[in-house]
């Protein structure tokens, strides 16, 4: 639900019901946690949801500096043993990387 909310689309209750399989008053509670990580708000025009200030996932982004010590603490945690080592790999995996465009990159 948020990745739906978060590409922009302004998903409407009939369409998160849809497209998760899930009740309407489960789409109103699932509302509810995510605005309590990111503030959204109702968008009568467009009869969806969206969020207000940007998504956590587009507020996600690394200058160049910022990215070296990533990558050096991936290098430091490879050597605490292969499953710590897999485990901070797949975070970062999960983490999109945005570059701040003043990184150059």
């Amino acid at each position: 639900m948020y990745t739906l909310i978060a590409q922009g689309r302004r998903p409407s209750v009939p369409i998160l019901m849809n497209r998760l399989g899930i009740s309407k008053r489960t789409v109103f509670r699932y509302l509810r946690i995510i605005d309590t990580i990111d503030r959204i708000t109702y968008d009568p025009k467009q009869k969806g949801y969206a969020f207000l200030e940007g998504n956590r996932a587009d507020k996600l982004r690394l200058s160049h500096d910022e990215l070296t010590v990533v990558l050096a603490a991936g290098e430091a945690v490879s050597h605490l043993g292969k499953s710590f080592g897999e485990r901070f790999r797949r975070l970062i995996g999960n983490i999109d990387l945005a570059l701040k465009p003043e990184s150059g990159i």
